[in-house]
């Protein structure tokens, strides 16, 4: 788990300054890591540092086009492109 942590804390470091990029770009990280329901997503960015209410704003998608949606019967996030 902590090569994944270094792993998305080096992508989120070249990512640049915008926070909605950087949280589009942990929160796909950890999808794709099979990280994908709400609770464990929020864990893991925590620990690097995102504010949770921010990355339940980003992961309800409302404000921003992001590239996963949920599936509401299983709570699971899959990316969509």
């Amino acid at each position: 788990m902590e090569a994944f942590f270094e792993r998305v804390q080096s992508l989120i470091d070249q990512c640049g300054t915008n926070k909605n990029d950087r949280a589009i770009l942990a929160i796909s990280a950890c999808i794709l890591e099979g990280i994908d329901t709400k609770l464990h997503i929020l864990g893991i960015l925590k620990r690097l540092d995102f504010d949770t209410g921010h990355i339940v704003i980003m992961l309800a998608g409302r404000s921003y086009d992001v590239p996963w949606v949920l599936d509401k019967a299983t709570g699971r996030y899959r990316l969509t492109n």
